[in-house]
């Protein structure tokens, strides 16, 4: 212990700890802004470095750090409020999981340490606030490396009762029987090293995953103490370069050697992976690099087992397989219902023991490596006649490869087998997001290699199993029986519902549950025959993770080789099926859609942006590489139209195509260019009924882009515009700019072609303007301008819509807009009919419409005495504010109405009389709104409107007067407002007041004038 305790005080200045952080031992704030942090890189340096020189205070060290982690406050603090804890945060949290787990798989750790290490962590896992392995979701998936049995052909039996159970268990839950298994169910009894379960562990039938204990960083470090060392097959692998047998024929999917007597370990990929890696760390790079290689041999063997099964399938040369019509119909239907026969639930690429890093490690590691730090190893760097390097080389390996091949290039292949391997997208935020990260930092490594032959051959291999291999047709040892209908199923479920679940309940079960179970059985026997699937298969899982990152990096590298291949790759992972629509359920009546059971389940994909935006780029890099081919370009737009469903990355398509075509430094490309322009009206087409804040820019785009590719793409949009733009886009943005001169111009047109083009565009604004005259009739009178007939037309559209579809508004502006244009009789038939529709209260005295009543009037003054006598009544009836009525009666006495009217004629120029109509009306209705307006005014009046109220008074007064009897008439009314309001004795005398002051201004005025 001295030396632990010598460590603890060493801690302020370990390197471990950032430079500049305080004492770890005493905790940090809550409220602290800028908290301290064990550097990740550090962790795993100065800890797999302690462990890698087998100093046993390796452990140790990592006891103190993660107990130092355990006593953070935020732990606590981010658990109550269900907040995520920071990126940096959680790898560093991982990377002690991943350390632990590195630690309990010591090949030379005694018992007791190990006893030590697990009630140690089962501690910490038990603490409350202790991180769960995939973030803040708690993962559904099983116990992954508990109590798994050690050995190649290990294979533990259930029995009959745990068999039937588990078995039929998933017809309430998940899926239909063991077509796929379901997540509640599956557990780590043995799996082979593409993750099915050839043995399983029953979990307690009818438990919830809620009310399970979630995964925990510390659980796989827990599960991993019960495993060991002691296989005797596992031991020769790692023991000895000879271990070899060339005498070995069982060629079945468990065998300890393959065709060519080489050492095969048959083990779940990421437990087989965590040995290497604690090999590693420990200090044992041989043995490490010997499993390694074991691992990539028996990976590869199954590859090639389930290619060479997949073919004969194809060819249809092997009996027994389920190849009547209503099975294929079966396996052809299940992946439109969200499954295939086989996924991995658990993807390699953002795995927790991060399996395929770690084998890509080991075996990039044996590239670069030096005499001095891995003796062994120098008789293959003497004979490459080389000086040592820092860059990978293809250092010949001395077993258990092909000819030609090396270190390098099966490093290079086990990262595109486990980058192409189909996966079902995890559950979570954090998971997600690791997958994607993990994967990009494989392709990052992969990108600082130098491809040569030997590397592209394998990249070839590669991608002929990522295309060829999908889905299998399962060849069954024995007939196979029947599937059974979907009456049945329903009969069983709820058969099974009300019946005990003991061993001894196969024997009284109904004939029917039998067939099914043993139907099953044959199949899971079989099913364990496939490998890795591929995620560029022709038929995958809908809930797969996406190929496009990947697939990118295969595109570009082998573009220059085998440009047929690198297309087949991109266009086959353009897809992206969790956003394409379920396929139709089909008679469900009949026996074979067993499918129909299977619920469809709508994860949330919280890096689906993320996802897109990888597809779009994949898309782009196709279209940047197929300039100038145009049976490439074809095919791309094809796959593009199909399979993105972000209208903006479409966009963002078509603006890269229109881009790389018209290059400065080259003619444009006419056949990109057309390739562009679909892309547009694609999303033209994606964003017509929904919202878009882009939408005007897309459209502004769209007509020039139709502008580049000619003069018959512009009329091929206008004669097509209902399907893609609004009535209002097509109007005033496309037909707008089709007509400007700078669209002439850019286009060279004759007389002949340019009165064609503006035929189409005067055809569409009409059309748009019988569809929204409210939004169109202006433009299209405007684009109608130069052409009587089509004008005509168009007026015609807006008087037939005035009575019902248009407002005020818009009449009052097309009304404005004819006399602009030298129209007036015209504008005042508009504007009389924009005054049936408009109502000014007696306070909407700010009204925005007042300028247009006023102008109106005005219009219809300057018209005569006949128009203006014609509008009058409507100003009456559609206006009760007294000051605007006021106002346009003393504008209507100023002047003699039509001092120039139609035709030129002179008027007499004879003022209108006030006493006759019209005016007289105009005069009784404006004193008949002062009156009310000043009933509803004192109703509510407070004191602090007092002078306003007087002001008012005073302007009606002004209005009285222009009558005979007006000075009677004020007064009549101001003595009934006396008598009315007398309450409001303040208010009465200050008009008193302000009234007696008027009538001495107005003698004073009557005195002067005498």
């Amino acid at each position: 212990m001295s030396y632990t305790v010598e460590l603890y005080k060493r801690h302020r200045t370990c390197k471990l700890i950032s430079k500049g952080a305080p004492d770890p031992t005493a905790g940090a704030s809550i409220d602290d802004e800028n908290c301290w942090h064990l550097d990740e890189e550090q962790v795993q340096e100065q800890v797999r470095e302690m462990l890698k020189m087998r100093d046993s205070n390796g452990a140790r060290m990592l006891t103190l750090i993660t107990e130092q982690f355990m006593a953070d406050p935020r732990l606590s603090l981010w658990r109550q409020q269900g907040t995520a804890m920071t990126d940096k945060y959680r790898q560093l949290w991982d990377e002690l999981g991943a350390l632990w787990m590195c630690i309990v798989l010591n090949p030379h750790c005694k018992l007791e340490q190990k006893a030590s290490w697990l009630k140690q962590l089962k501690k910490w896992n038990s603490v409350d606030v202790c991180p769960w392995e995939d973030g803040n979701h708690g993962s559904e998936l099983p116990n992954l490396t508990n109590a798994l049995p050690q050995g190649a052909n290990a294979n533990p039996e259930l029995t009959a009762g745990e068999s039937l159970v588990l078995k039929l268990e998933p017809l309430r839950s998940v899926c239909f029987c063991s077509l796929v298994m379901p997540r509640h169910a599956l557990c780590w009894g043995h799996h082979t090293s593409h993750g099915t379960c050839t043995g399983i562990r029953r979990q307690p039938v009818g438990q919830d995953s809620s009310n399970r204990p979630h995964r925990t960083v510390f659980t796989r470090a827990i599960e991993a103490c019960d495993l060991h060392w002691q296989d005797s097959h596992l031991q020769h692998i790692i023991s000895s370069d000879l271990y070899t047998n060339y005498c070995y024929h069982d060629d079945t999917e468990s065998s300890l050697f393959d065709s060519h007597g080489w050492p095969l370990w048959h083990e779940h990929v990421p437990t087989a992976c965590a040995r290497v890696d604690a090999l590693r760390s420990h200090g044992y790079p041989r043995e490490a690099l010997r499993l390694a290689i074991a691992v990539v041999n028996t990976l590869r063997r199954q590859q090639q087992k389930q290619l060479e099964m997949f073919r004969t399938q194809k060819k249809g040369e092997c009996e027994g397989y389920l190849r009547n019509v209503e099975c294929e119909k079966v396996l052809i239907e299940l992946p439109h219902k969200s499954i295939t026969l086989i996924t991995n639930l658990e993807g390699w690429v953002g795995h927790p023991l991060d399996p395929v890093g770690t084998l890509f490690g080991s075996l990039m590691e044996a590239c670069r490596i030096d005499d001095e730090s891995f003796p062994g190893f120098s008789d293959f760097t003497e004979n490459m006649g080389q000086c040592k390097s820092l860059e990978y080389q293809h250092l010949p390996a001395h077993k258990f490869l092909e000819e030609g091949e090396s270190y390098l290039t099966l490093a290079v292949e086990v990262a595109l087998i486990g980058l192409g391997q189909q996966r079902i997208m995890p559950d979570g935020l954090y998971t997600q997001e690791k997958v994607c990260r993990n994967e990009e930092q494989l392709i990052s490594k992969l990108q600082e290699i130098e491809l040569d032959d030997t590397l592209v051959k394998i990249f070839r291999k590669q991608a002929v199993f990522l295309l060829e291999v999908s889905f299998h047709i399962i060849p069954f040892d024995n007939p196979p029986l029947p599937f059974p209908t979907e009456a049945e199923l329903s009969f069983l479920e709820t058969w099974l519902v009300c019946t005990p679940k003991t061993d001894s309940v196969r024997g009284h079960l109904p004939k029917l549950s039998c067939r099914v179970i043993c139907a099953f059985e044959n199949l899971d026997a079989q099913i364990s025959r496939a490998g890795p699937y591929s995620g560029l298969g022709e038929i995958i899982h809908r809930e797969s993770v996406p190929m496009h990152t990947f697939a990118k990096y295969l595109f570009t590298s082998l573009l220059p080789h085998d440009a047929e291949l690198a297309y087949k790759i991109a266009l086959r992972a353009m897809r992206l099926l969790v956003l394409e629509s379920t396929a139709p359920t089909g008679d469900l009546t009949r026996p074979h859609h067993i499918a129909s059971v299977v619920p469809n389940r709508y994860p949330r994909w919280f890096t689906l942006s993320h996802i897109e935006s990888q597809q779009c780029e994949l898309a782009s890099t196709m279209l940047t590489a197929a300039k100038g081919d145009v049976r490439r370009l074809e095919t791309v737009l094809e796959s593009i139209q199909k399979n993105i469903h972000s209208s903006s990355h479409i966009f963002k398509l078509a603006q890269d195509a229109f881009k790389i075509a018209t290059l400065m430094d080259s003619l444009p490309d006419i056949t990109l260019l057309k390739v562009s322009l679909e892309l547009g009206l694609q999303v033209m087409r994606m964003t017509l009924s929904t919202l878009n804040w882009r939408r005007r820019e897309m459209v502004r785009w769209l007509v020039t882009c139709a502008t580049e590719v000619g003069v018959y793409a512009l009329d091929s949009i206008m004669q097509s515009w209902f399907t893609l733009f609004t009535p209002t886009e097509a109007t005033s943005i496309v037909a707008t700019t089709v007509m400007s001169n700078s669209t002439i111009v850019r286009l060279h047109l004759d007389c002949h072609q340019q009165e064609k083009l503006a035929g189409s565009a005067r055809t569409l604004a009409l059309q748009c303007a019988m569809k929204d005259p409210q939004n169109c009739a202006l433009s299209a009178l405007t684009l109608c301008e130069k052409d009587h007939i089509a004008f005509e037309t168009a007026y015609q559209i807006v008087l037939d819509a005035a009575a019902t579809g248009m407002s005020y508004t818009q009449l009052f502006t097309i009304a404005r807009y004819m006399e602009h244009r030298g129209y007036p009789m015209r504008a005042y038939k508009l504007a009389t009919l924009a005054m049936t529709h408009l109502n000014l209260s007696y306070n909407q005295d700010t009204h925005p419409a007042i300028n247009d009543v006023l102008w109106a009037c005005a219009l219809s003054h300057s018209l005569g005495k006949n128009e203006l006598a014609a509008i009058i009544p409507l100003v009456v009836k559609s206006v009760k504010c007294a000051t605007v009525l006021s106002d346009i009666l003393r504008r209507c006495t100023l002047t003699t109405p039509g001092m120039v009217g139609l035709h030129g004629r002179r008027n007499s120029g004879k003022l209108m009389s006030l006493d006759k109509a019209p005016l007289r009306q105009l005069l009784d209705a404006t004193i008949g709104a002062y009156i009310n307006t000043t009933h509803s005014r004192l109703t509510h009046i407070s004191p602090r409107h007092y002078s306003e109220f007087i002001e008012f008074l005073s302007k009606a007064r002004e209005t009285f007067l222009m009558a005979h009897d007006g000075h009677i008439q004020f007064t009549q009314f101001i003595d009934n407002l006396k008598q009315i309001y007398k309450g409001k004795k303040k208010l009465m005398m200050l008009v008193r007041e302000r009234i007696t002051q008027n009538k001495s201004s107005l003698l004073s005025c009557l005195v002067l004038m005498l």
